[in-house]
């Protein structure tokens, strides 16, 4: 077989191109095996994350039911106090009137 310049035959070129084929692909799987790797972990901490939220979304969902219950109870509590302060008004216009005819009778 004829030689390069550099002595090589063309056999050893192609083996040598092989080789470095092989090295390259080999260290190219390694680089994907590692990303998947951490692509995983990721994964895995994001599902954490998201359980996390999840609990969260559920606690909130219940503070705010049990707010929109208290708020319902305060507004019909506010509602009969003010039907009780009308109602005060109206004994405190009248007992007004009859001192004021008591008042005026003398």
């Amino acid at each position: 077989m004829p030689e390069s310049p550099n002595g090589e035959s063309r056999l050893d070129r192609i083996e040598r191109l092989l080789e470095m084929q092989a090295r390259d692909h080999a260290k190219t799987m390694a680089d994907h095996a590692k990303t998947m790797a951490d692509h995983a972990e990721r994964m895995k901490d994001l599902d954490a994350r998201m359980e996390i939220l999840h609990v969260n979304i559920e606690s909130l969902h219940a503070n705010l039911n049990e707010l929109y219950a208290n708020t319902m109870k305060h507004s019909e509590q506010l509602a009969r106090d003010g039907e009780h302060i009308r109602a005060l008004a109206r004994i405190a216009e009248a007992h007004e009137r009859r001192l004021e005819d008591l008042e005026g009778g003398e």
